[in-house]
């Protein structure tokens, strides 16, 4: 959101439009459409599942899902990181491992 608010403001700043007031239009309408959408994926889930999208289960009890994996274009390298990030060693070590909405790769180790 920034980043776009600069670029409008930038814009009216040095671009064509040289008005402050142009620019301030510009970022409110800009920060408007932003609540709208944060206040409907609040109240809707199907809309907050559509923007935001679900979990996936790649790794349960030590089988990876290799048909989830290459759906979400998740490597084997990347898999690797993620257990190396969270310490564990080897796939079979891996209660879950779930990728999250945000693009994470959440790892829980079996118990000791």
């Amino acid at each position: 959101m920034l980043l776009i608010i600069s670029n409008v403001l930038q814009n009216s700043v040095i671009g064509n439009d040289n008005s402050l007031g142009g620019g301030m239009i510009g970022a409110v309408v800009i920060l408007a459409l932003n609540w709208v959408v944060v206040l409907t994926a609040f109240r809707f889930k199907p809309f907050r599942r559509m923007m935001a999208g679900e979990p996936t289960l790649l790794v349960h009890n030590g089988k990876i899902f290799k048909d989830r994996m290459d759906r979400e274009r998740i490597s084997m390298e990347d898999l690797d990181a993620a257990l190396r990030k969270s310490g564990v060693t080897a796939v079979e070590r891996v209660r879950y491992a779930v990728l999250e909405e945000n693009g994470q790769i959440s790892v829980i180790p079996k118990a000791q």
